[in-house]
């Protein structure tokens, strides 16, 4: 417990925004992954990607353990290659919605939530990647 303490103590914002940009990228992988399971063979088999989900995973896991100079420019890489392709998949439920032609299918809904979180992950982690840690 000491450790843990002593972990937090002192930490800038840099720190905190990686921190939380971590832990928002293991959650919302970990629920896209869930609700992927939970309706597969339904509509939301377009916008989910296995390459999304390891590259958030991969990031968050990332996120404090490289200590080398740029070290923090991986998992910054990691999500922003996530949050690409996790938009280009989700413009076919976008296409549908704009045309109201149900033809590539997707939930659109779930495609914009975890857009925006897998993005405000990358955005935090991006701008800690400007600041001090300790």
């Amino acid at each position: 417990m000491e450790f843990i303490k002593d972990y937090f103590k002192n930490r800038t914002l840099g720190f905190w925004l990686a921190f939380g940009g971590a832990a928002l990228a293991l959650v919302s992988s970990v629920a896209y992954l869930i609700v992927y399971l939970a309706t597969a063979g339904d509509a939301i088999d377009r916008v989910f990607s296995p390459l999304t989900f390891a590259f958030m995973l991969a990031g968050s896991l990332t996120a404090e353990r490289l200590g080398f100079k740029f070290g923090q420019l991986v998992p910054a890489a990691l999500y922003a290659v996530a949050v690409a392709y996790h938009w280009m998949q989700s413009m076919y439920p976008l296409a549908d919605a704009a045309t109201g032609v149900a033809f590539l299918g997707g939930n659109l809904a779930l495609a914009l939530t975890f857009g925006i979180l897998f993005a405000v992950a990358t955005i935090a982690h991006a701008a800690s990647c400007f600041m001090t840690r300790e």
